[in-house]
């Protein structure tokens, strides 16, 4: 059994699509328009046919509720381990 895409809960599709590829080293693997938002996944460049991190759209209602109920938005869905440490400060 494999896992083929797990799901990482963003507030901003853009700014994650950058942090993740510029910042982090991922490449996009889909991205495909849904509406007003996409179907984006990125995949490590070490392993193209991995595991895809779907960067998933959470739209935050003006009461603070998010559309998506299963699970708290402070909780994390997907732990990643580095090869190296960061650099320039960041942990």
């Amino acid at each position: 059994m494999k896992i083929y895409v797990t799901s990482v809960f963003v507030d901003d599709q853009d700014k994650a699509e950058k942090f993740y590829t510029e910042i982090l080293g991922f490449k996009v693997k889909h991205n495909i328009p849904l509406g007003t938002n996409r179907w984006l996944t990125v995949v490590s460049e070490e392993d193209p046919d991995g595991t895809e991190l779907l960067l998933e759209q959470v739209i935050i209602q003006p009461w603070g509720h998010t559309k998506k109920q299963s699970s708290p938005m402070a909780s994390p869905h997907t732990h990643f381990k580095c090869k190296t440490s960061m650099q320039n400060g960041r942990n």
